[in-house]
This record gives C-alpha cells, sequence and structure tokens, in this order.
C-alpha cells in the first residue's frame, strides 16, 4: 500500500466516525486533505527522483566512455604528465609515446625526445648504446 492508498483509507476510516463534533468534521476533513496533497506531492517528488538519477547514472555512464575514448581504457593504459621544458604546458604522454621516444608539443611545436635507457634484453632500439 503505497502513501497515496493510505491517506484515502484513513478518509475512509473518518466517514465511519458518527460522534464528532462539526468542528471536529472540519478539523478532521482538513487534516485529510493536507495528507492526501502532501502523499501526492511525496509520490511525484519520488518519481521525479527517479527519473533524474536515471539520468545522472546514463550521464555517468557517458562519461566514462568518452574518458576511455580519450584517455585509453584505464586497465593497462598508464599515462604520464610532462612539461615542456620550453613553452612550459603539460602535455599527457603514455607508454606508446614514450616508446617511440619522442613527440612533438602542441604548445610550441617543439620536438621532446625522452631517453629512458634499457636493458638491452629484446631492446629493439636502433640508436641503443648497450647494442653489441
Amino acid at each position: 500500500m503505497d502513501i497515496i492508498e493510505k491517506a484515502q483509507r484513513l478518509r475512509e476510516l473518518a466517514k465511519d466516525v458518527d460522534d464528532m463534533s462539526p468542528a471536529a468534521v472540519i478539523l478532521i476533513t482538513s487534516a485529510l486533505e493536507l495528507i492526501e496533497e502532501l502523499a501526492k506531492g511525496l509520490t511525484a517528488a519520488q518519481e521525479e527522483l527517479e527519473a533524474l538519477t536515471e539520468q545522472v547514472d546514463d550521464l555517468d555512464d557517458a562519461f566514462e566512455e568518452l574518458c576511455e575514448d580519450v584517455y585509453g581504457d584505464e586497465e593497462g593504459d598508464e599515462t604520464f604528465e610532462v612539461e615542456c621544458p620550453n613553452c612550459g604546458e603539460l602535455i599527457q604522454i603514455d607508454e606508446g609515446i614514450l616508446e617511440e621516444g619522442s613527440i612533438t608539443c602542441p604548445g610550441c611545436d617543439e620536438n621532446l625526445e625522452f631517453d629512458l635507457g634499457c636493458d638491452c634484453e629484446g631492446c629493439n632500439r636502433e640508436n641503443c648504446e648497450g647494442k653489441e
């Protein structure tokens, strides 16, 4: 039984009371009308909240998909932030860019090179100092 049905049940019960003064009848009738209005308002607010919750969930899902599209899958795709020494712009790079060894700064078009060194085991770098 929802809140509106409970309010209607109270109204039905009030009809069965015969020994009330006219003032008591007016008071109870007014109170029951107020309860019914509050019940209807509460039900409408609950329905609106459910709709808004669904919209927020949809937006959250869409935002997660967008982040995955822009930044890649969170599992396994590690990103790093580096500052361009020329212009100071912060640049997001991933492991693929590090493996390539360089990137062009989007702020000043400066070519930034990354030398991470290597352990030479399975190294594919042509300019590796450890290669024999």
